[in-house]
């Protein structure tokens, strides 16, 4: 027991109990519902002390929070398409930005292991710049114009013939 009950308020408790109930109440069973009662109390302030601090706590967080209202649905989407906006956009660019360097990193890739591949691909640059492709019957064909004189053909697009070797001489690089 925390505290000492004195001879005269047992006689008191169990006087009440009496008068309450019609009862008579032992002296071991007003002890114990002394000491209950005391615990009861201090339960009691415990309990209030967390209320306290919770209501502490409530108040604080609802000074903090500011509400924000609208007279319509339209207010309601400006107002957030004016917060967001700006980080969407950014993000967007963002993605777009990567998506065209990883592709046109992709590209070089192929384009450098084609040219690692065949030495000699660097010659037909300009046959590949300027040079006229058709498709005929399903097959894609480079297409040349024959010259009478050597030196005024054009790489990619204009051929000389040679009889004498049955050969086509065809520039790959512009004149110089």
């Amino acid at each position: 027991m925390s505290s000492s009950i004195s001879k005269e308020e047992l006689i008191r408790i169990k006087g009440k109990f009496q008068a309450k109930y019609g009862f008579e109440m032992d002296e071991w069973t007003a002890v114990l519902m002394t000491e209950i009662n005391e615990k009861f109390f201090q339960f009691n302030g415990q309990v209030q002390s967390s209320i306290n601090s919770i209501d502490n706590a409530s108040q604080l967080i609802k000074g903090q929070i500011q509400p924000v209202y609208f007279s319509n649905n339209q207010q309601a989407f400006l107002y957030g398409l004016g917060k967001w906006l700006a980080p969407s956009v950014v993000g967007l660019v963002a993605v777009l930005i990567t998506t065209y360097f990883v592709s046109q990193s992709q590209d070089y890739q192929e384009m450098n292991t084609l040219l690692n591949a065949s030495p000699k691909a660097r010659l037909f640059q300009q046959v590949i710049k300027e040079g006229w492709v058709e498709e005929i019957g399903g097959r894609h064909f480079l297409v040349l114009k024959p010259q009478k004189m050597l030196s005024g053909t054009r790489a990619g697009l204009d051929c000389y013939y040679l009889k004498n070797d049955d050969a086509i001489l065809m520039p790959l690089e512009p004149r110089k």
